[in-house]
């Protein structure tokens, strides 16, 4: 529980409260609902200046603190040690993630829970494309089963990581938004963490035009911190796609914010220490492309 007493102490100290238990889960929330309240920044006030952005995301890490905490009473499932050990080994030589190609890389449990989910869903065999994969998921898979794994992504530096770690996954270098002929229709599944923005749409466009008839999508997002959720949910409904299943906050994300955002201002100080003491989470959607 070290890590709810410190959320605890850190919440309890702008509040000006005395802390020397952890909260609850739920009144860890309420604070924070109320915390977001007095500073105007509830669900229901709707802006449309130049400050919406900002508000929306604090809102969002606000959030994201809230599972953060829940997640500590009740942790996500942990894959075996071994599996998470061997995918760590190989995660060792990832190239850093960079803002250039939007890339922030799950932890190995997550990865793991990822994969693990793929792998029930698909029984051990088929072939499976992952669009963009610097989470490194088809080398989670690679330890799981039989599969024909291709992984598509725009930066040379991880085909090439993921090419060392494990050389029987094919390699595509291509823009998200071309895709290859050769791989139109062509795959069981398909997974993506994509964009969070209208650009993701994209992501979808090009998972649908891959996946064979029946075969499985498997989506990473979350409606608390995409703006463009929903529309990704109504433009696969619109396909014919069919929710099979959700695992709610499945992967976690770094959230620590740069320091140099945080500047001399008490409030932004509290929010970016904040930040460095969560993570975001993923949702993992599963879907059924149309037969």
């Amino acid at each position: 529980m070290d890590a709810a007493m410190a959320l605890t102490e850190h919440l309890a100290r702008w509040l000006g409260e005395s802390r020397s238990t952890p909260y609850s889960p739920s009144a860890f929330r309420r604070r924070l609902y109320g915390l977001a309240r007095q500073h105007g920044l509830a669900r229901n006030e709707i802006l449309l200046d130049s400050k919406a952005v900002a508000v929306w995301i604090t809102r969002m890490y606000l959030e994201m603190a809230a599972i953060t905490y829940d997640r500590i009473f009740v942790p996500a499932p942990l894959p075996e040690k071994k599996l998470v050990d061997d995918f760590q080994k190989l995660v060792e030589s990832a190239p850093p993630p960079t803002e250039e190609f939007h890339q922030s890389r799950i932890d190995s449990p997550s990865a793991c829970r990822r994969a693990l989910e793929i792998h029930g869903w698909l029984g051990g065999r088929g072939e499976v494309l992952m669009i963009g994969d610097d989470d490194g998921t088809a080398l989670a898979l690679s330890l799981l089963g039989d599969y024909r794994l291709v992984s598509l992504d725009l930066d040379q530096r991880v085909l090439d990581w993921l090419k060392a770690a494990q050389p029987s996954v094919e390699m595509v270098r291509a823009d998200v938004s071309c895709m290859p002929e050769d791989l139109e229709g062509r795959f069981d599944a398909v997974v993506t963490d994509p964009v969070r923005d209208t650009f993701g749409l994209v992501f979808l466009r090009a998972a649908r035009s891959s996946l064979k008839p029946g075969g499985c999508f498997f989506l990473a997002d979350h409606p608390d911190w995409n703006p463009k959720h929903r529309r990704f949910l109504r433009k696969l409904d619109e396909w014919g796609f069919v929710m099979l299943d959700c695992y709610k906050n499945w992967h976690a994300y770094p959230a620590g914010l740069p320091s140099e955002e945080c500047g001399d201002d008490e409030e932004m100080e509290w929010f970016c220490r904040l930040s460095h003491m969560i993570s975001l989470w993923s949702h993992l959607f599963v879907l059924q492309a149309p037969v």
